[in-house]
């Protein structure tokens, strides 16, 4: 804490700035009023005193004047303020009071008065920055809710929200950028049995998404050919491998479940840039896009996703763009057909 002495006794002076300076604070002197008042403006919004000792009597400017202006200037309200004054009379300590100091101490005084009357300023002076920096916050989060009042246009079947730019993005991500709100992936209890049913009823077709994924891999796959739906690859073994992937966590299915939540995560940003990078046909960002997938897909065992991505990141380094789209179109399949399973196992946690 930094402190400014003020007095124009010499003597007196330099015991202050001693003691002062020896129990670890920061000392700042002055010989007369009008001398304190300048070096308080000077150092306004540079590392100011939070707390003065003013003489009574000084020249110049006596300590009840400069007690006053501190009081009236913006920026020296908070200034912890003690006087030290000769003056005992009651009247007199009351005056000093209502100028605006904070304390005061009697002269002469005791070195462990002073200490201790210092250090009681200073806890008031703390709890002072603490409270002014918890009322910022409380503002700031005050003008954050504010950005989250009024109408939000919603559509009536996605269900994504319209944003200021006049772009349409889902909910979730909205909110996360607008407020401190950080969301997991879960599933309702509904639509949990619902989509248990669709699981149970759908048939097991994962050949023909992997046939896909060959013909791709071998540039084959004719520009005429169909590709297989995303409710055809639902509740495939290479969709996800749970058993894969509890023996890799040992069993522990509340990390599956956190590792299935990081991966939801970055799974949509992820397939946005690669979508991106097909449109733009550049490759060497399809490569790294892919690449990124291809790595987070394998290590969660889903491995349709993580092939698909291999073909596009195989694209992206030969330059060769032919067929990109229909790549594209199987990772999104694949992605189709991973995205609940997951969801599901992220539920868990």
């Amino acid at each position: 804490m930094r402190i400014l002495v003020a007095e124009d006794d010499a003597v007196t002076r330099r015991i202050l700035e001693t003691s002062l300076g020896r129990l670890g604070w920061d000392v700042i002197t002055a010989s007369d009023g009008t001398s304190a008042w300048r070096i308080l403006e000077n150092l306004k919004g540079q590392n100011p005193p939070e707390m003065v000792l003013l003489d009574w009597m000084m020249p110049g400017m006596d300590g009840i004047e400069i007690c006053r202006k501190l009081r009236s200037t913006p920026g020296f309200e908070l200034v912890y303020i003690i006087l030290l004054t000769s003056r005992s009379d009651t009247e007199d300590l009351a005056m000093g009071l209502m100028a605006g100091a904070n304390d005061y101490i009697t002269k002469p005084f005791h070195p462990a008065e002073l200490e201790s009357r210092v250090r009681g300023g200073e806890r008031m002076v703390k709890l002072q920055t603490s409270l002014s920096v918890r009322i910022k916050e409380l503002e700031d989060a005050l003008r954050e809710v504010k950005r989250l009042q009024g109408l939000l246009p919603i559509c009536s079947y996605c269900k994504k929200v319209r944003n200021e730019a006049n772009y349409w993005e889902q909910v979730d991500s909205y909110l996360s950028s607008h407020s401190d709100l950080d969301f997991t992936h879960s599933i309702c209890p509904t639509c949990t049995e619902k989509m248990l049913e669709e699981l149970e009823e759908t048939p097991i077709q994962s050949a023909k998404l992997l046939e896909s994924l060959q013909q791709l891999a071998s540039g084959s796959l004719p520009d005429s050919s169909e590709v297989v739906d995303a409710d055809e690859v639902v509740g495939t073994e290479k969709t996800l491998d749970e058993a894969a992937l509890m023996k890799l966590v040992d069993g522990n299915r509340e990390l599956a479940s956190e590792l299935a939540e990081l991966y939801l995560t970055d799974l949509e940003p992820r397939v946005n840039e690669i979508t991106a990078a097909v449109g733009a046909r550049d490759g060497v960002r399809l490569r790294s896009s892919a690449h990124a997938l291809r790595g987070s897909s394998g290590s969660i065992k889903a491995e349709n996703v993580s092939a698909a991505a291999g073909v596009l990141e195989g694209m992206g380094q030969s330059g060769q763009m032919d067929g990109v789209l229909r790549a594209l179109e199987v990772l999104n399949v694949a992605v189709a057909s991973l995205r609940p399973r997951l969801v599901l196992l992220a539920g868990e946690a």
